[in-house]
């Protein structure tokens, strides 16, 4: 899509956190506001947010104007029952909810968004698109991925589900060398720069980083720092709110 905001605001890794109404009360007229996913499953024990938070917070943030709502592996294991549990099972007395919420609001969410401003696209998505992981699509532009695993995810692909939940060993797998789209961690973008689209510039979290501090590389950045950031499209700059 075509965007002629000069910033955006973007919301990394919720987790039951409450810094994204910060963001929303400081977003400038008219901006676009991206949120990258895992609204779901705080972090209880360090952090001091119960589930209970959770369901009434993910509906406050559907009801943000002017947003884009991107889904987390956290998410999806509510979204997908044979999706790979991550922290969920530690409250199963809000699943049954969280995954009424999801369904309800199915095509509200995606998996990633593209903006393009001027002659520079943008790809946001959970946690980054590798190259690596779609190089049996070598054909494709980062710009068509993107677009079929939205269309995939509004069609109700069944075979989705399958190729989301795939993580490499950074984040305790063992058969895949590269994750996911929503499972891929910062050092494995770290490590294959050069395998990257070199025609886009990609945004997402998912790897969690101190509070305000982000990784911004020549072709990606990480910014999952519990704090809302601005994106300035006109002087490619992140700055953290």
């Amino acid at each position: 899509m075509e965007n002629n905001n000069k910033t955006i605001l973007l919301i990394p890794d919720v987790h039951g956190r409450s810094f994204w109404r910060e963001g929303i009360s400081l977003r400038l007229p008219d901006e676009l506001v991206v949120f990258l996913g895992d609204y779901t499953d705080p972090y209880t024990r360090d952090e001091g947010i119960k589930h209970d938070v959770v369901p009434g917070m993910l509906r406050e943030i559907l009801e943000t104007p002017n947003a884009v709502f991107l889904l987390g592996n956290h998410d999806l294991s509510y979204v997908y029952p044979g999706f790979t549990r991550v922290r969920h099972d530690m409250c199963p007395e809000r699943c049954s909810e969280l995954r009424d919420i999801f369904e309800e609001n199915h095509d509200r969410f995606a998996l990633t968004h593209t903006v393009r401003v001027g002659k520079k696209t943008y790809i946001f998505s959970h946690a980054g698109l590798l190259a690596d992981f779609y190089k049996h699509k070598s054909t494709d532009t980062p710009v068509r991925v993107a677009s079929r695993l939205n269309k995939r995810w509004l069609e109700r692909d069944p075979s989705l589900c399958a190729d989301l939940d795939v993580y490499s060993w950074y984040r305790g797998g063992f058969f895949d060398s590269v994750g996911s789209c929503v499972w891929s961690d910062v050092r494995e973008h770290l490590g294959r720069t050069n395998s990257y689209w070199d025609k886009v510039y990609q945004v997402f979290g998912h790897t969690m980083l101190k509070e305000g501090a982000i990784i911004q590389e020549s072709l990606f950045a990480c910014i999952d720092c519990k704090r809302p950031v601005r994106l300035h499209t006109n002087k490619f700059r992140l700055e953290t709110l």
